[in-house]
């Protein structure tokens, strides 16, 4: 088992991921880390909705920041948005994985959370990842 293994794998979150990557074009990095955060959220869906919706705010901030710059006014009011919406899909991700073993949030706050630049791109990667679920969700309701 996995340092990020969830206690209870289930087989239609690999089947999602599939899919899910399928959509992408691409295989996720982070997939074991999203499955885990998968299989913790049936018990805080709400939770776990909002991290996929600031996880989509903040890759498109991300992208925009990197492009343009912090300088202007209107990129610094986006940037403290940014810095404010990152801080609380850290603490939601600690919400969700309150259920985890120790093992599992250690790994995620190590991995993920601390305070250094490697764990703030790692972070990035995974919000990135996360934010396809939210298009992906979104298409499959136009589908419908």
């Amino acid at each position: 088992m996995s340092p990020t293994a969830p206690p209870h794998p289930r087989p239609e979150t690999e089947s999602y991921l599939d899919a899910l990557e399928k959509f992408a074009g691409r295989k996720f990095r982070h997939r074991s880390d999203i499955k885990v955060l998968l299989e913790l959220s049936p018990s805080r869906e709400t939770v776990f909705e909002e991290i996929v919706f600031y996880a989509k705010f903040i890759s498109n901030a991300y992208a925009v920041l990197r492009r343009t710059g912090p300088a202007g006014e209107d990129t610094s009011r986006l940037s403290a948005e940014f810095q404010e919406k990152l801080g609380q899909s850290a603490s939601l991700i600690r919400t969700i994985l309150t259920d985890a073993s120790s093992e599992v949030r250690t790994n995620f706050s190590d991995r993920f959370l601390a305070p250094s630049p490697d764990s703030l791109s790692r972070f990035l990667e995974l919000l990135g990842e996360l934010s396809w679920i939210k298009n992906y969700d979104n298409d499959k309701k136009r589908a419908r």
